[in-house]
């Protein structure tokens, strides 16, 4: 085997080094597939829901516009880190992976472990959010343009805990048997449509956005409001001026809510043995899908506060919806669909929108499933577990085992108090792990570095080295106002013991893996030999 197939030595694997001598997927990932897969991770609908929302009410004197920068800034360095250590290790298991054959075993295994716990806990929260941002507003629009009554308050339903837990239940057990019987292939198809039907959403949300006035936007939304039920909206855009002082400070910690999104534009390093070209087609796919939600986000943000207004966003995010006879603060994306005034433009803005709101479930799913096969190769779970089918080019009982603990966290959002900031904690720390990895490759395999497709030196250091270094003090600092923030549900003020749950899950893979080793040694069975090099195809 070459050096640069097998970066860690050019010795041939040793017979019972892995747990098997092929992975079983294909390599079949375009770099449009990966722009997409990035891209949908990312979810600009949703981040701009928060943004809106939750920005303009409870941080005053931020710059709504800066923030968001903010947050792009911070992702940029971590995410190239991300893109070149997926071109030197082409292999499926993302961090796990990178950290393992880079720092330590244990460290490795202890940041992905803590990633895909928090994977899980994101597959459950997409479920809810189709409920909640999708079906609920969708089938309430539906019912203001039709007149009735009843498919309004089917919408409210669907916006109540346990409408949010049945639609999440029904959309998982549809993206495990997409993923059973098709594989990846099935789903980039289905991603491609969702992602030309989603944008032309966005499209029409934006050119309304400028071009309609506000007054007729006021009055199309009021009339819907009272066609099912509800008491008008428009008196929310008057009162009390919401303006403040800048202040850097608020600005930085609502940043928090555009980080949510574009911390994820990394996501496609997780399928990295699925994708062609890996060297070209991460960079890219990663880079360039973090480049398109930030102005795509930027350019939402301002068509809708250019149509309602601040002071509009800034009551909504502090009205109970309930005095308004709706279930849930409905978003942008309804406020615009009933906005319109036509039935047709909003039914499809509304479809467009509800469309973003699931996309996290199948990158999470990726995430979980192919950090099992990557532990699987190692020999610290069973072979079975993370065993691929052959039709599908899908490891199908991973799959099972994720249905169930979705289901099983669906359900602790839906009707627990986790913020969905919660696990952002956690993710930030092991991307942490990740920039000190990228710091060290150059210098701890010197040999892999200097072969890899992505060798190169700025400022007279090695690109993934000084992307690391820039990345450290960036993630610091959003940690920081993750857990400085009382806005964001993890606090240490606020929230501590939510923090305490985070930082034990995080540091709780250490321990399991020394178990796992001891145990797997006891059997004659020495993970340590695998580590030595990059896993199979």
């Amino acid at each position: 085997m070459s050096t640069r197939s097998n970066p860690l030595g050019s010795a041939p694997n040793r017979p019972g080094t892995f747990s098997r001598q092929a992975t079983g997927l294909v390599r079949q990932a375009s770099l449009w597939d990966v722009l997409i897969f990035n891209v949908n991770m990312q979810n600009v609908a949703i981040g701009v829901v928060f943004a809106l929302l939750l920005i303009p009410p409870f941080y005053p004197g931020a710059n709504i516009y800066l923030s968001i920068l903010f947050a792009f800034i911070i992702s940029l360095p971590i995410s190239y880190v991300y893109a070149e250590l997926s071109a030197v290790f082409p292999r499926s298991g993302g961090d796990y992976v990178y950290v393992s054959r880079i720092v330590h075993p244990a460290i490795g295994f202890m940041s992905n472990f803590s990633y895909c716990v928090w994977g899980v806990f994101y597959i459950g929260v997409s479920g809810v959010f189709l409920g909640i941002y999708g079906i609920a507003p969708l089938l309430r629009v539906l019912g203001a343009y039709t007149g009735s009554r009843s498919l309004a308050d089917a919408g409210n339903w669907f916006g109540q805990p346990t409408g949010n837990f049945v639609m999440a239940v029904g959309l998982l057990v549809l993206f495990v048997i997409i993923f059973a019987l098709g594989g990846m292939r099935l789903y980039f198809r289905i991603q491609m449509i969702n992602f030309v039907i989603a944008t032309l959403g966005l499209a029409a949300i934006v050119v309304y956005g400028f071009l309609a006035s506000r007054g007729a936007a006021f009055a199309n939304l009021d009339q819907g409001i009272r066609a099912i039920g509800g008491e008008p909206l428009s008196s929310l855009a008057s009162g009390a001026a919401t303006g403040s002082s800048f202040s850097l400070k608020e600005t930085l910690y609502a940043s928090i809510w555009p980080w949510l999104a574009f911390n994820s534009a990394i996501y496609s390093t997780y399928m990295g043995g699925e994708v062609k070209r890996a060297a070209r087609n991460q960079v890219f796919g990663i880079m360039g899908a973090l480049t398109w939600a930030a102005a795509w986000t930027l350019i939402l943000t301002w068509a809708m506060l250019h149509l309602f207004g601040n002071t509009f966003f800034a009551n909504l995010g502090n009205a109970d919806p309930t005095q308004f006879g709706l279930s849930t603060t409905p978003t942008f994306g309804e406020l615009t669909a009933l906005g319109v005034g036509n039935a047709l433009l909003g039914l499809f803005i509304m479809i467009g929108f509800t469309l973003w709101t699931y996309v996290w479930i199948a990158p999470y799913t990726v995430l979980v499933t192919r950090s099992l096969l990557a532990w699987s190769l190692d020999r610290l779970i069973p072979a079975k577990l993370a065993e691929v089918s052959t039709r599908a080019n899908a490891p199908v009982n991973a799959l099972l085992v994720i249905l169930v603990l979705g289901i099983v966290s669906s359900a602790f959002y839906a009707f627990g108090n986790l913020s969905v900031l919660s696990g952002t904690v956690g993710l930030t720390a092991s991307m942490i792990v990740v920039a000190f990895a990228g710091v060290l490759l150059p210098y701890r395999k010197p040999d892999v570095w200097r072969s890899s497709p992505v060798y190169g030196r700025i400022a007279g250091l090695p690109t993934i080295a000084f992307a690391g270094l820039i990345s450290l003090p960036l993630l610091a600092l959003i940690e920081w106002a993750l857990l400085a923030d009382v806005n964001s549900g993890t606090s240490i003020e606020g929230s501590p013991g939510i923090l305490t749950f985070v930082l034990t899950l995080f540091v709780v893979g250490l321990p399991i893996y020394y178990v796992v080793r001891a145990l797997r040694r006891r059997r004659g069975v020495e993970v340590d030999l695998a580590y030595k090099e990059i896993p199979p195809e």
